[in-house]
């Protein structure tokens, strides 16, 4: 999967995530050549899931960090580049312990 050659550079993986929420026509608006543009672009050519995680009203305990911060994204919540996933389960309101 393309996004995991991003996921260790929290500027590579949010110019990802952008290119990958990018509606068709939009234009990559990084500089032509940098690792963000390629980033981006890496994004925008990924294929998007069957099922389209952010159309699903409350998040799950299942959910990947890129699903759960396009969710908080959303849902305009802010959090930390560098947040851990159960730092963004605690923010989208999942309770493991509940299980």
């Amino acid at each position: 999967m393309p996004g995991k050659l991003y996921m260790k550079d929290p500027r590579l993986d949010k110019a990802y995530a952008e290119g990958a929420r990018a509606k068709s026509g939009v234009a990559n608006p990084h500089k032509v050549g940098s690792p963000a543009y390629n980033a981006w672009q890496a994004g925008a050519g990924a294929q998007t899931p069957v099922v389209e995680d952010t159309q699903v009203k409350k998040p799950e305990a299942s959910w990947t960090k890129i699903q759960l911060k396009r969710w908080l994204d959303k849902q305009s919540i802010a959090y930390s580049s560098d947040a851990s996933k159960a730092e963004l389960q605690a923010l989208a309101g999942i309770n493991e312990t509940a299980n």
